[in-house]
Order: C-alpha cells, then sequence, then structure tokens
C-alpha cells in the first residue's frame, strides 16, 4: 500500500499533468509540475544510442517548440513554430494549420513539404524540435534521484528507472505504475471527445523487472507517475539491545528479527515475549512466542508479516513503553509533513 505521503504525491502529479494537456500554457505546467517534485525536469537520452537517432523516433507533442527550415528559402522558414494544445502548428505560406501532434520530424517534414509543393518545385524541408514541452513523466518513492523527465524518445519503465538513480534500499517488492485510462495522445484511433478519464494502476514486481524479464517492462506514456513504495517493515521493541524498526525481508522468521535487534538483554523476560500482529479488517492478535522451544527445534520459527511489533518485556516491565517508542522513531521521525493549500 502507498504511503499517505505517496498517495497525496501521485494525485498532485497526475492532477497537474492532466491539467498541462487539457488546458495550460508550457510555461505554467512546467512551473506547477517542479513546485511538486524534484529535481528540475531533465531530458532522457539513449547512453548508447545517437541523439540523432532517438530524435528521429521522437513524436511531437503539444507546447513543443519547431525549428523549420526551406532550402533556399528563407522567407518559408522559421526559427521557432510552437505546436499548440491540440497539437496543430502554422506555417509560412501556408494557408492551413498543420496537423504536427504525434508525428516525427521527417513525417512532419514530409508533410509540409507537400504542402509547399503549390509553391515551390521538389521543396526541400527539415524540421526539428528545438524545445520538448510534452507532458513529462514521474517517478517517486525510494529511488536515488525522485523527479519528472521530459521523453525525447520511446523509454522503458526499466530506463527510468535507471535515469532516477536506481532503487535504493529502502525499496519493496513491487512498483505500481499510474497511468489515466485513456491511451496517449499518440495511440488513439478515434478523437475523444469526454475529458473525464479514470486512473489506472498496475503492480509490478520489482525482481523480474531488475533482472530484465521483458513482460515485466512497460513502455512510458506522457503523463505516467511510477511509485516505488518502501519495504514493509517489523518492530523489535522492549528489553533488547537496539529496540527499532526493521526492513521485512522476504522468509525473515522471529529469530531473525530479533537478531538484527542485537537479541533480548540479560534482564529481558524470555518466557513472556510475543508478536502483535494488526491485519487490516481483523482484531488485533496476541501470539505468544517460546523462544527456548524455537532455540531447540521443538517448535517451528515464525514468519513475520508486515507492521508486526515483537515484545520483548523485562523483569519490570517499566521500559518498555520507552524502548517502543524508540522503535518506533526510525520511521515516524522520517515521515515528510505535507502542506494541503
Amino acid at each position: 500500500m502507498f504511503s499517505k505521503s505517496l498517495r497525496t504525491s501521485v494525485v498532485a502529479l497526475v492532477f497537474v499533468a492532466s491539467a498541462a494537456g487539457a488546458q495550460s500554457p508550457a510555461g505554467a505546467a512546467s512551473g506547477a509540475l517542479a513546485a511538486q517534485a524534484a529535481p528540475a525536469t531533465a531530458p532522457i537520452q539513449a547512453a548508447d544510442t545517437p541523439t540523432v537517432r532517438a530524435r528521429e523516433n521522437y513524436r511531437i507533442g503539444p507546447y513543443d517548440v519547431l525549428e523549420l527550415r526551406v532550402l533556399g528559402e528563407p522567407e518559408m522558414s522559421a526559427e521557432a513554430i510552437k505546436v499548440s494544445a491540440d497539437g496543430f502548428i502554422q506555417v509560412p505560406f501556408v494557408d492551413e494549420d498543420i496537423r504536427a501532434q504525434c508525428l516525427t520530424e521527417r513525417e512532419l517534414s514530409a508533410v509540409i513539404a507537400g504542402k509547399l509543393e503549390k509553391l515551390l518545385k521538389y521543396p526541400e524541408v527539415n524540421v526539428g524540435v528545438k524545445e520538448y514541452n510534452s507532458i513529462p513523466v514521474a517517478i517517486i518513492g525510494a529511488v536515488g534521484q525522485p523527479g519528472r523527465f521530459r521523453m525525447e524518445r520511446r523509454v522503458s519503465l526499466l530506463e527510468l528507472i535507471t535515469y532516477a538513480g536506481g532503487i535504493n534500499n529502502e525499496a519493496g517488492k513491487t512498483v505500481t505504475l499510474v497511468r489515466q485510462s485513456l491511451p496517449s495522445h499518440c495511440e488513439q484511433s478515434t478523437v475523444v471527445e469526454s475529458t473525464e478519464t479514470e486512473l489506472l494502476t498496475e503492480v509490478i514486481s520489482l525482481k523480474p523487472l531488475l533482472d530484465g524479464v521483458q513482460s515485466e517492462n512497460r513502455l512510458m506514456r506522457p503523463g505516467d507517475i511510477v511509485v516505488v513504495p518502501n519495504a514493509d517493515v517489523i518492530y523489535v521493541a522492549g528489553d533488547v539491545t537496539r529496540p527499532n524498526s526493521f526492513q521485512l525481508r522476504e522468509g525473515m522468521t522471529f529469530t531473525q528479527a530479533l537478531a538484527q535487534a542485537g537479541g533480548p538483554t540479560p534482564t529481558a523476560k524470555k518466557g513472556s515475549i510475543r508478536i502483535v500482529r494488526q491485519v487490516a479488517g481483523k482484531d488485533r492478535e496476541v501470539i505468544p512466542v517460546d523462544l527456548e522451544a524455537i532455540n531447540k527445534n521443538r517448535v517451528p520459527d515464525p514468519l513475520m508479516m508486515p507492521n508486526d511489533v515483537i515484545e520483548v518485556p523485562n523483569s519490570g516491565g517499566k521500559t518498555f513503553f520507552r524502548n517502543f517508542m524508540s522503535a518506533l522513531g526510525g520511521s515516524v521521525g522520517n515521515v515528510p509533513v505535507g502542506v494541503i493549500p
């Protein structure tokens, strides 16, 4: 599940991205997004692919700024042509708007050359993207550098994670892809008049994705948001050497969790250790644990579950609350404070 702060970030990013694609000028959209995420927008380019090849695959979008060159005809050329919100441009000496959205530079050059054939014999036209201002993608959560990225070509989920600095040590086992229900503007076969969309989420297993399993990879669309949640945690509190919260690893057992906390102290009441388990929609469950029986292989070593609390009392029982707050401190103290204007 998302933390509250991650859910807030997703909602804010989706709202701003939708506004940018529907009605906001490029500058306003960029400024609004910059206020929600860091670092500043950075272009994505292939490390092992020439920039020219990447540009050839880029599909022009709203608010991009184009440069037009007509060989031998400077008056028909233009330094900066801005793509409108609905994907059209105006070209000198052409008396109709030309749809640029979803075309590559080469495809648009051919379209414009066809329009200019009424005025020139064999016109040679070259269109280049001068500024990439289409809706970016965003990645937040347990990555090295959360932020927004412009896509100057088609980018996969795994590439996006790489450009965001990779997965950090706090990441869980999944990645969540959040996107609008409508396909991207370049994938729609018909004009969609309704602007009402719902958010679709897809949970993707992290390990096979990082291992290069193609079935787990996805091609990113403008406006997509990738959330990398933190791993689940368990808490070890009471009379142990290092009371704290610990990342829940796959297959972690009770004794492994206890060992991460340094084990019981000499004053611990080992016969009264218990696991407190709270599962959503169910009553709290208290599970007594016989540490001596586990160590002698008389009973199984219980598997830990997300948010389990291991309570290790001492003979007096007076230090438990203090140590429990110490265990929580590693998590509670790091939760960011959000502001809702």
